[in-house]
């Protein structure tokens, strides 16, 4: 009787276990959506295109390149001077979610520090705008 109520004990145990790990893993999902919809939903309202942000986050990710990091910050100003409704703060807000993004998964350092870098300046212009 007493093997039984501890094997019992252990099954409960490890039931809790799985439920907690998977209550964790649906709560992330669920707040990981919540940031993307308000995150693309910020940059939409801005002019902003996420495509078009992604086209050019790619090359730096893949190549980390003096040319692709040029390209971003270039992509920066051209959107911020350009389009009227452009807010660099957005923009920045837009960078570091897909940045903390892409990191917990693809991204390594060697790849996230330029984009930091490429966010900062967005940032950098938002001051000095």
């Amino acid at each position: 009787m007493f093997k039984k109520i501890k094997q019992s004990e252990h099954n409960l145990a490890a039931q809790l276990q799985v439920t907690t790990q998977q209550q964790k893993q649906v709560t992330e999902d669920v707040v990981r959506q919540q940031q993307e919809k308000e995150a693309v939903q910020r940059a939409l309202e801005c002019s902003l295109n996420p495509p078009e942000i992604e086209t050019i986050l790619q090359p730096i990710i893949e190549s980390c390149s003096k040319e692709s990091i040029s390209h971003g910050k270039a992509y920066i100003l051209q959107q911020v001077n350009q389009q009227p409704h452009t807010s660099p703060e957005t923009l920045a807000q837009y960078l570091l979610y897909k940045t903390v993004q892409s990191s917990k998964y693809t991204l390594e350092y060697d790849t996230t520090v330029p984009i930091c870098n490429i966010f900062l300046h967005c940032l950098y212009r938002s001051v000095c705008a």
